[in-house]
């Protein structure tokens, strides 16, 4: 039997686009799950723990989508 879920994947991502503007200045790269784990516990979702969160693949994918490429090139002299 599937355990149950304490945050729906809409809720999941609303969060992580709010956490992204706030703490992460918009860049997926910043993110990070503890700390995203503190802010949804203090947001009105406290049962909710950071292996629950690394399982959703919806929120990868959408960390992933807003990772700010580095397009500079390394000089090597």
């Amino acid at each position: 039997m599937a355990r149950m879920s304490y945050i729906t994947n809409e809720q999941l991502i609303t969060f992580a686009a709010q956490y992204l503007i706030e703490r992460c200045d918009g860049d997926g790269n910043n993110f990070k799950i503890p700390e995203f784990t503190k802010y949804i516990q203090n947001n009105g979702f406290p049962l909710i723990n950071a292996v629950q969160i690394r399982r959703k693949n919806d929120l990868r994918e959408f960390i992933d989508a807003h990772k700010i490429q580095d397009d500079t090139e390394e000089i090597i002299v």
